[in-house]
This record gives C-alpha cells, structure tokens and sequence, in this order.
C-alpha cells in the first residue's frame, strides 16, 4: 500500500509558522511561497532558501569602495560614496567612510555628525533587470542600521521607477517607517506592488545627525524574495567587484602599452572594460589634459607622458586634444593635434591618474 506522508503546511503566502507549532527537527511546507521551514534546536524557526543568488542588493556588506575610502558629501546634491551607494546631505556637508574592523562586520558604510546636519541618506537603485520578477510578490528587506548612541532619527523608505530605470518620478511602497533607535539585525516585510516592474529603490535616512562622535552605521543590507530574513548572502569578493563594475569603474591607465596604436601624429588607446557596463558610461577624465602631460621620465602625481622603449618621454609641439569615447564594452581615447618627438609604446602616468566611468542609475 502506497504511503503518503503530508508536512504541516499553508496555503497563505507569507504565512510563517510559530515555534509553538512545531518541534525541532519537523518540517513545514508554505505552498504559496514554496518556502521549507524548520525549528531549530534553540527552539527559533528558520526556512530552507537559496544561498547563492538570492540578494538584489549589490554591495550590501559593503567592501567595494572604487571611489577610495573616505569621500565628502556636500548638502543638497547626491554623492556617489561605497559603490552603488549614494548619500543625500541636508543642512551640512558629513564625510562618508568607509568602516573596516578585523572581525565580523568587517565592512561598513560609517558617517559622523556634523553641526548643523538635518538629514543624511543612503539610497540604492536596482534597475529593473534584477528585480522586476519580485513584482507582486513578498519579499524581505533586512540590515543593520543604527548609531552608536542612538541617539539619531532613523528611518526607512522604498519606492519604484515610474518609467524603466528612470526614479525621476517614483511611487512609494514604504513611506518613512521609523526604525528602533537601537542597533541589530532589523527587518521589514512587505509586498512588492504588481506595477513596481521599473526598478526599486530602498533609503535609509538618519535624522539630525550631529554630533561628530556618533558614526551612524550601515552594512549587510539583503532584499529577497520570501517572508523571512535568512542569512546574508557574502559574495566571493571578485564577483562583488565585476557586479560593481556594470555600473562605475576607476580605471588607472599606466601599463596599457598593449593598448596603444601609435604615430607621431595621434595616439589611439583602446582598453575593454573587465565587465560591460549596463550601458555606455559617462566618462570623467580629470588628469589626461594637454596641460598635464609630461616629459619626465617618471611623471609627478596627475600628470602622464609617452614613452618609447626604455625611459625615454617624448617631446610634443602642438596642443594635444584627446578624445574620450567608446561604448558599454570598449573605452577608447584619441590623443591628436600635436607632434611627438617619436613614436610611442607605452602610456606611463604618475599617481593618481584615473578615468572614471559611471553608467549608475
């Protein structure tokens, strides 16, 4: 006789059974959600979920930080600080750091009060690639955030893009909550409404931060699809890089000598980006100018020369205009208007030289 053996279960999306209902070791099944829950020895109840792939949120433990480690943050406008994190600064400009210790968080987003602050928020923006499968779903948002004091107005805010990856004009889902004032691991649990197909954004805005010996902290930041905080997801470090690399890359361009195609007229540097880009970057180029090329042997800091085979800089005559271009996959720059002494084989650049490319919501 065939037998069947039927686990408690529900029926009800984002049901959660109690530790009440169950003893450790037996399983229960949400059918809705398609989620396996357990209790545990210590008697909590945990659910069985993907570890790998599960977070929306890139950099949410916050180890990757390609614009350096401590960025300033003036108010009224958005900074781009820890990558795919922007700060928003009322009333007073904060510095915005990056934390790290030698144990567990080990990373984390750090600002310190400033006299005169009204406001300061970290917002991220996942484009709708990544996350408008979770639209009309249940999903959880978990983090620590919290200020050493607690002394600081802690909120939270979620909305989506009105038009695809365009939060010009957003509709809210969670407007403001106030966070406990007390840190730990926190969470929130709402439905994704069925139009939120354009991207999301999530906010953590601190109120009033002003004392200069209260760093307000932020880190492990997960959004997943489900009903329960599990575990955060810690990327390998090198996945974490590329996945920040398809929107904002700093790229130090001494040693592309591979790169370079050369006459004593014009030099063309071509160099593919590690990852491609979600789409075509805005390029910043603050070093490579006519005004900062040198003829040293080993460039000062900011400034970058030519070299033929050994240490010899070539000479130039003629203002130099360059040219920065390319698409998502190729960044290519055109060196012209000006007449070498030789023909080059290698960009060398002093400390410091950097071009950024940024294709950020």
């Amino acid at each position: 006789m065939t037998v069947t053996l039927v686990h408690k279960r529900s029926s009800t999306p984002g049901d959660i059974p109690t530790a009440a209902q169950l003893v450790p070791g037996e399983l229960a099944i949400n059918t809705a959600d398609g989620i396996l829950f357990t209790e545990k020895a210590d008697g909590s109840v945990v659910a069985f979920t993907p570890s790998v792939g599960k977070n929306r949120i890139i950099n949410g433990g916050m180890a990757i930080s390609q614009r350096g480690a401590s960025i300033s943050c003036p108010p009224n406008v958005f900074t781009y600080t820890l990558d795919r994190w922007v700060a928003g600064v009322t009333g007073a400009t904060m510095l915005v750091t990056q934390g790290t210790a030698s144990t567990y968080p080990y990373t984390y987003i750090a600002t310190y009060g400033a006299v005169g602050n009204t406001g300061i928020s970290f917002r991220q923006r996942i484009e709708a690639l990544n996350c408008r499968d979770l639209a009309g779903k249940v999903v959880t948002l978990s983090f620590f955030f919290y200020d050493i004091l607690s002394t600081a107005s802690k909120k939270l805010t979620v909305q989506y893009a009105n038009a695809l990856n365009d939060f010009s004009a957003v509709t809210t889902i969670i407007n403001g909550q106030v966070l406990p004032s007390t840190g730990g691991r926190q969470s929130v649990t709402f439905t994704v409404p069925a139009g939120a197909v354009n991207g999301i954004e999530v906010m953590f805005l601190g109120e009033n931060h002003t004392n200069n010996a209260n760093p307000l902290i932020l880190y492990d930041v997960q959004l997943e699809e489900g009903p329960i905080a599990t575990p955060f997801e810690r990327r390998q470090i090198g996945e974490e890089v590329l996945l920040c690399q398809g929107y904002f890359q700093r790229i130090h361009l001494s040693g592309l000598a591979s790169a370079l195609a050369a006459t004593t007229a014009g030099v063309t540097l071509n160099h593919a980006y590690p990852t491609s880009m979600r789409a075509t970057p805005t390029l910043i180029n603050p070093f490579i100018t006519d005004a900062n090329y040198s003829t040293s042997g080993s460039p000062p800091a900011g400034t970058y020369s030519f070299h033929v085979p050994g240490v010899l800089a070539c000479t130039k005559t003629g203002t130099m205009t360059i040219s920065v271009g390319g698409n998502h996959e190729v960044l290519s720059i055109l060196f012209y208007g000006m007449t070498l002494s030789a023909v080059p084989t290698t960009l060398v650049c002093g400390s410091g030289v950097y071009l950024d490319a940024s294709a950020e919501l």
